[in-house]
């Protein structure tokens, strides 16, 4: 009878123990936790409760990595747009700045007497003179245009001895053709080559009392990026 009661009083504490909501230790000893389930409310836990709701559950690895690739694929389109639109926009400052060097040469020739203007072929083809290796452009008008430029900077003379041979030749031919000294290019427009060409046999009159100015822009790799063309003429 004794043994009955003692493990009844037992069974009492335990159940007892086992209820509360403190989460003490069972029966007082340490390590031994025993918490009744706890529900959240109003986005809070039960005052008092130290115990956690263990039924929220986490986003796993392979879901994160699933929602990275869904922003990953919208985001595609717009990374492309993005690129082409930079893309757009250096070709357009580009364009801006051979259109400008166009205008340039326009308004300079503009300011020349009418007999003396003429193409850079007929001005500077003895650039090429008795040099090995341009003979054809030195021959030939097609051949030249696709090899002279007057853009010269001070960083191509100094990097490449054939630009640097050009810009001795180019200097003392320029000022009896332009009347004023060659200057060199600033380093930004090194990618650009200017060529003019003059025609004036739009013009049937003799002397002929019209010309047609063109001038080209093309970048470094021969592409042409800007075409200007004016008509001079001789006033009475």
């Amino acid at each position: 009878m004794r043994h009955n009661s003692t493990r009844n009083i037992l069974s009492g504490i335990s159940t007892k123990a086992l209820s509360a909501n403190n989460c003490n230790g069972f029966l007082g000893f340490p390590g031994t936790r025993a918490c009744k389930k706890t529900t959240r409310r109003s986005g809070y836990f039960p005052t008092g409760s130290k115990c956690a709701d263990t039924n929220h559950r986490a986003f796993t690895f392979v879901e994160i990595l699933i929602v990275l690739s869904m922003m990953a694929l919208v985001a595609l389109p717009f990374t492309k747009m993005f690129v082409f639109g930079m893309q757009g926009s250096n070709e357009n400052s580009e364009h801006i700045v051979a259109y400008n060097l166009a205008r340039e040469k326009i308004e300079e020739i503009k300011s020349l007497p009418f007999e003396i203007i003429k193409s850079d072929f007929d001005n500077f083809r003895d650039v090429y003179a008795d040099r090995p290796g341009f003979e054809a452009p030195f021959e030939n008008k097609v051949d030249f245009e696709k090899t002279f430029s007057d853009i010269i900077t001070q960083e191509m003379i100094q990097q490449d001895d054939t630009k640097k041979e050009t810009y001795e030749k180019l200097r003392n031919l320029y000022k009896s053709a332009y009347f004023r000294d060659f200057e060199l290019c600033p380093d930004e427009v090194k990618g650009f080559r200017r060529v003019i060409d003059v025609d004036d046999k739009i013009d049937n009159s003799v002397p002929p009392r019209l010309k047609k100015i063109t001038v080209f822009v093309f970048d470094q790799h021969g592409h042409k990026f800007a075409e200007v063309v004016t008509l001079i003429s001789k006033h009475k």
